[in-house]
This record gives structure tokens, sequence and C-alpha cells, in this order.
């Protein structure tokens, strides 16, 4: 309950993902005591059957649960799988360290939503990740770094409410 809590999903999409990582070694069941992270050594010997995109974001942001769930299905279809990591609070030496430790051929790629640190700093950390070969995403990062980023489009979403409610005879928007 607290797992549905903490990413704004239900009760019941949270225990199937929790039988998800249950059924592929990622986690352990014991009756009466719980759910435990599985050892290093079976994390390791997994880890070599799956690729994983790391989805690093800072929670407090609005989408983010939608955004997780759309990530997970559209790469669970690739054959990969999604890893999340909250770095709210953080500093960017802390998040650049994070982000420098995903390496290895289990690391299929990187998105990061919405940090809030300098469009350089970003830069400079995609910059990095590229010379090693993996793919880094910025989700709203907004400016001009010169960086790979997917922007939201509220405003497109906007008209479309507005026009919907107009149509409804609404008159006093605002």
């Amino acid at each position: 309950r607290e797992l549905a809590r903490l990413f704004d999903v239900s009760h019941m999409t949270m225990r199937k993902a929790l039988s998800t990582l249950v059924a592929d070694g990622l986690l352990i069941r014991r009756r009466a005591s719980g759910t435990f992270v599985a050892s290093p050594e079976v994390l390791a010997r997994k880890r070599g059957a799956r690729r994983y995109v790391h989805f690093i974001h800072v929670c407090e942001f609005g989408f983010f649960s939608e955004a997780a769930q759309g990530m997970s299905q559209e790469l669970n279809r690739h054959g990969l799988a999604l890893v999340l990591r909250d770095v709210g609070g953080w500093t960017f030496d802390q998040t650049n360290a994070f982000v420098d430790s995903l390496q290895g051929d289990d690391v299929a790629g990187v998105v990061i939503y919405p940090l809030l640190f300098s469009p350089n700093e970003m830069s400079a950390l995609q910059r990095r990740m590229s010379q090693r070969g993996t793919p880094i995403v910025f989700i709203d990062l907004g400016g001009d770094a010169g960086v790979e980023t997917v922007m939201n489009d509220n405003s497109l979403g906007v008209a479309l409410g507005v026009r919907h409610l107009y149509a409804l005879g609404h008159r006093r928007l605002g």
C-alpha cells in the first residue's frame, strides 16, 4: 500500500508489478515475512538476461505516474524493463555520480525527468553518457542546451480541453 501511494497507482497495479518482479526473480516473497530484494548474486545473474532503461525523476512533478506506466509498457513490448530512481533532494553531484554508476551491458538507456539543474549541467551529463555509448533522453528540459529532449505539449492539451468544455456549452472558462 505504501508503494502504491508513493507512485500514485492503484493497489492492484502495484500488486501486479510486484508479482512481475517476483516472477522475474528480482524479488522474493516469504510467507509471513514479506517481500525482499533478491540476493546480489541472483540479481547479477538476472541482469545478464535482461536490459534496463533507468528513469531518473523527481516524484513531485505532475504526470509522473502516467509517464512511468507508459514507458514501462512500451519498454516491455521491446523486451526491456524500467528501473525508477527518485532523486528528489539530491544535488547535481549526487545525481551525476549515480548516472556515472550506470554502466554495463544491462543498461539500455537513461531517461531523465525533470531535474532542477542547469541546461549546461544536463548537456555535460549527456556528453559523458554519449561517449560511453549509453542513450540518454531528457523530458521537458527546455532551453537550448543542445541535448536530446522530449517536450510535453501542455498547450495542445489545454486547447483541446477548452474546445471540449466550450462544445459542452460552458462559456465562463478561466
